[in-house]
């Protein structure tokens, strides 16, 4: 790692790197650094995941732009909850396009709700199925009419009765 670099632990041992370390919870100060200076290259880049939230939102959307989707891709749920809203479009859709249908379900009902539709439609269907229901209910009605039947079936009514003929024609007839 590049903290056992020779004369990287000295300087992150420094008094005047102490708030940093301290920000970052000493977990990976290297690839904090290198986010907040704009450099080419994350020094560590699966290390970006040990970074606290704190420390994350502190660093410039613009900045995490240019990490690889990948990379973020692996950041815990709630990190991404406080992430995916703050991005580009397009960026925010590569990278819903690579979450899984586990870190999908796990999204905060405010960061699914306030991503534009074309970014909704990116996420894994599997991951939007598994949510509760209350939060299903706030998504765009394009984004709940792509979700398997069964599970629109459970919408409250007054969702479904915004729902188009075309996906109400599939659900089932109560009996």
């Amino acid at each position: 790692a590049l903290a056992d670099a020779p004369g990287v632990s000295q300087v992150l041992q420094n008094p005047t790197f102490t708030g940093l370390v301290s920000a970052v919870e000493s977990k990976n100060a290297a690839d904090f650094c290198a986010l907040a200076l704009q450099l080419p290259a994350l020094p560590v880049p699966a290390g970006l995941t040990a970074l606290p939230t704190k420390a994350l939102s502190m660093i410039p959307v613009s900045t995490l732009t240019g990490v690889p989707t990948s990379v973020l891709a692996s950041l815990p749920a709630p990190d991404l909850s406080e992430l995916l809203p703050q991005l580009p479009t397009g960026v925010a859709g590569q990278l819903a396009g690579q979450l899984s249908a586990a870190t999908t379900s796990q999204l905060s009902a405010g960061a699914l709700t306030a991503l534009p539709t074309s970014v909704l439609g990116q996420l894994p269907t599997s991951g939007l199925s598994a949510l509760l229901i209350p939060t299903l209910s706030q998504l765009p009605i394009p984004t709940l009419s792509s979700l398997p039947i069964n599970v629109v079936a459970n919408l409250p009514s007054s969702v479904l009765a915004n729902m188009p003929t075309s996906v109400l024609s599939k659900l089932p007839v109560p009996t």
